[in-house]
């Protein structure tokens, strides 16, 4: 997958959490949340001119949207 458009993608999906702009401070939030795991490999590769491994991402889609989930699930209590 294109590095870029994954780095929009990271920082798009960081927002939900914490205000974002840049890739960086997006892997940075997204570590936190324990999102990723293994912030090298996202700085090295969601760039431009760079390619995402695609199970890598659609993993990393999917502990986002289990988090979101569980963080909504939070706040009906």
């Amino acid at each position: 997958l294109d590095g870029q458009q994954v780095a929009a993608l990271i920082v798009k999906a960081a927002s939900q959490f914490a205000p974002a702009t840049t890739t960086d401070q997006a892997i940075s939030i997204l570590q936190r949340e324990g999102i990723i795991s293994t912030a090298s490999y996202w700085k090295e590769y969601a760039a431009a001119g760079q390619t995402c491994n695609a199970a890598s991402t659609t993993r990393l889609m999917q502990k986002l949207a289990e988090r979101l989930r569980s963080g909504k699930q939070a706040d009906k209590k």
